[in-house]
């Protein structure tokens, strides 16, 4: 819906782009992007892909651990997550700066 996408950018797996959004970085999986930032765990969108309530609350506690290292530092803790092979292909992909998600709310729905 009339997002804007710079060249390059790569937008992750799951991700729910907010109505008239511009990205300019790349946008990590699984979380709701709108106004300039990442916002929240995108989990309507998981449970319409078919997640139980169990396995998103392991990813939104995993997007919610200690934030001062990068998603890149962090990927190894993620190995025996069901989002691991998505995750390893967003970093793979990822040539620009990636949104913060210090502000990343990992209510449950």
């Amino acid at each position: 819906m009339s997002c804007a996408i710079h060249q390059h950018s790569v937008v992750g797996a799951g991700v729910m782009l907010g109505m008239g959004s511009i990205v300019a970085k790349d946008v990590p999986p699984f979380v709701t992007f709108y106004a300039g930032q990442v916002h929240k765990l995108n989990t309507i969108g998981l449970h319409r892909m078919g997640y139980s309530q169990d396995e998103i609350e392991v990813l939104a506690k995993w997007y919610g651990a200690e934030q001062s290292r990068s998603l890149a530092e962090r990927i190894e803790e993620a190995r025996d997550g069901w989002w691991y092979e998505d995750l390893k292909a967003f970093l793979e992909k990822s040539q620009r700066k990636i949104y913060p998600l210090d502000r990343i709310q990992v209510a449950r729905s």
